[in-house]
């Protein structure tokens, strides 16, 4: 059976009525030409949904109410003290791409997901995603260090928020965000086609 590769990218916060109306107008090229190729739609939203809660329900397909994961916060039992958990454990609702050996597959720096040994390819943690509540790290481990070295570590991870009435810090995460992103582009061009070619040798990449 022919494996055919699939390309998902996620964008944190992007508002979709904007990104709809600025691809009509002929602009994000890139996005244009991906949504016209492939599948787009909207997801709906649950009720009472925290905001935390949006990369654990995408990853694992599960609301809230049924992984029990409703926020990286908790409330100590019996106060009204709260400590940080950090990201869902996905032990038991694991992430939708963890496919086992029979799939390669690779992930750049998807937000508030753990690194997982049910994934034969690569994986890359907390390298600039916004809030990503895991450690940065990879597998293999000797990676992240590997991309470092050859284009650079992203100026924006933990330094991407600014009080939009200050204009001065807000146009420093603008230029954080703009190195990040070039640096981003160019490590996914150097890792991502060499690793699916040998699989995929008629795929165009």
């Amino acid at each position: 059976m022919k494996k055919n590769p699939v390309i998902a990218i996620g964008l944190d916060a992007a508002e979709p009525s904007l990104l709809e109306k600025w691809m009509s107008q002929g602009y994000l090229k890139t996005l244009s030409h991906l949504r016209q190729q492939g599948v787009y739609g909207r997801l709906q939203n649950f009720r009472d949904s925290n905001v935390e809660t949006a990369w654990t329900t995408f990853a694992t397909g599960c609301s809230p109410q049924k992984t029990g994961f409703w926020a990286q916060m908790v409330f100590r039992e019996g106060t009204y003290n709260f400590e940080t958990r950090a990201a869902y454990d996905f032990q038991e609702y694991p992430p939708f791409y963890a496919l086992g050996e029979d799939y390669r597959v690779a992930t750049f720096d998807v937000p508030q997901v753990r690194l997982t040994d049910k994934i034969n390819g690569l994986q890359v943690a907390a390298w600039g995603a916004h809030s990503p509540q895991v450690e940065s790290g990879s597998l293999p481990e000797s990676l992240f260090q590997e991309l470092i070295d050859k284009h650079g570590a992203s100026p924006a991870l933990h330094k991407d928020y600014a009080v939009c009435l200050d204009l001065k810090s807000t146009l420093k995460v603008a230029e954080r965000l703009h190195t990040g992103m070039a640096r981003r582009s160019a490590t996914c061009q150097d890792y991502l086609p060499p690793m699916l070619l040998p699989l995929y040798p008629d795929s165009g990449l």
